[in-house]
């Protein structure tokens, strides 16, 4: 249903001036133009007449348009014909047409009287009907080009703000979907861990011990971060270290994690606990699964406006048959970025040069400025 309530524009609501300025600024250009006009047809006609002549003929009769056109404008907002009221409107609005180009016509015949003969000799009530009615037709051209005009700025504003709320929209709905993507890891995080302090608590409480503190303070990152999107690299590292230390608990001398980042890529965005879920698959599938000692490298670097991200394992890699099976953290990963950079970026899982597999990341390379704490 369209709304029988005109939108109005603000900036003209709320600056009159601006609305003024834009009505003198148009008749004002159309005055001009008429005036150039009537002095070269009546050059070539034979009958010339000066120019001061033909500014002081036509210039008055444009701004007492000019003067009315408030009042039309008023009776467009008052009386719009995008309602379904609009045939009583219509009826109105041929009234008024009437009525205004009555009143501009004697208003500028006797602004003519007044300023070429200097009083109103002559003047008859019988000659200044005649005129009325034979410049009727210019009348109501120029009434309705003002109604048509103030309609067309209607659609227009209503447009958008149509285009405004589809993109508030559109952007609520991805910070959602980023939201429910985030909301499943958490659970499927802390059930991985959970399960593993369950079973030290028999063969190893202090350990267990050690890996509630570590889960606490990984919780109260991801609390601090719970709203953002984005955050600095520096505070993805951090947060990824204290996973780290759950998992090392875990694993003990099993486990080793190299770090190698750019200290130039320290303030870069990047997605909230985007790396987490990679550092959680390659120890997952890379290195709990093999008796032998795992490790894990994160790198960083900068490249052609870029930050490339990799997680690389030297666990058993990409499977020789068959596509490779992508859980929860991958998926969701995936998703995120395309929701967050749509084809601004890249996400390859492949063999790394040692063996196992490695995760490289490339997305924007947009700073963040906040102090980086991670080093």
């Amino acid at each position: 249903m369209v709304s029988q309530h005109p939108v109005r524009d603000k900036t003209f609501r709320t600056r009159p001036w601006l609305s003024a300025a834009v009505i003198v600024g148009l008749w004002l250009a159309f005055g001009v133009f008429i005036a150039v006009h009537s002095y070269v047809v009546r050059a070539q006609a034979g009958k010339p007449i000066s120019w001061g002549r033909a500014f002081s003929l036509d210039l008055p009769y444009v701004a007492i348009w000019a003067l009315l056109t408030p009042l039309i404008l008023y009776l467009s907002r008052r009386f719009p014909l995008y309602c379904r009221s609009w045939l009583p409107h219509l009826g109105i609005h041929l009234g008024a047409t009437v009525v205004v180009s009555c009143v501009q016509r004697a208003a500028w015949e006797l602004s003519m009287f007044y300023l070429l003969r200097g009083g109103t000799d002559g003047f008859t009530l019988s000659w200044l009907v005649r005129s009325i009615v034979y410049a009727l037709d210019y009348g109501v051209l120029f009434y309705w080009i003002v109604v048509l005009a103030a309609h067309a700025v209607h659609f227009y504003q209503r447009y958008q703000e149509g285009q405004r709320l589809a993109a508030q929209l559109e952007t609520q709905l991805v910070q959602s979907q980023l939201q429910a993507l985030r909301a499943q890891l958490h659970p499927h995080f802390l059930f991985n861990t959970l399960h593993t302090i369950s079973a030290l608590v028999q063969e190893d409480p202090e350990a267990a011990e050690r890996m509630i503190a570590r889960l606490s303070e990984f919780l109260r990152l991801a609390l601090e971060n719970s709203g953002a999107h984005e955050v600095p690299l520096h505070k993805e590292l951090e947060f990824l270290e204290r996973y780290l230390e759950i998992e090392r608990i875990r694993f003990a001398d099993r486990l080793i994690v190299e770090f190698d980042v750019d200290p130039s890529t320290l303030d870069a965005g990047v997605p909230n606990l985007i790396l987490q879920p990679l550092v959680e698959n390659a120890i997952r599938h890379g290195i709990s699964r093999s008796a032998h000692q795992g490790k894990v490298c994160i790198t960083s670097k900068r490249q052609d406006g870029f930050l490339v991200l990799k997680v690389a394992d030297n666990g058993g890699g990409i499977p020789l048959e068959g596509p490779v099976r992508e859980g929860v953290g991958l998926t969701n990963t995936r998703a995120r970025l395309r929701g967050l950079y749509g084809a601004s970026h890249s996400f390859e899982l492949c063999s790394g040069a040692e063996g196992g597999l490695e995760a490289a990341i490339t997305i924007p390379y947009q700073p963040v400025r906040t102090a980086a704490a991670f080093g």
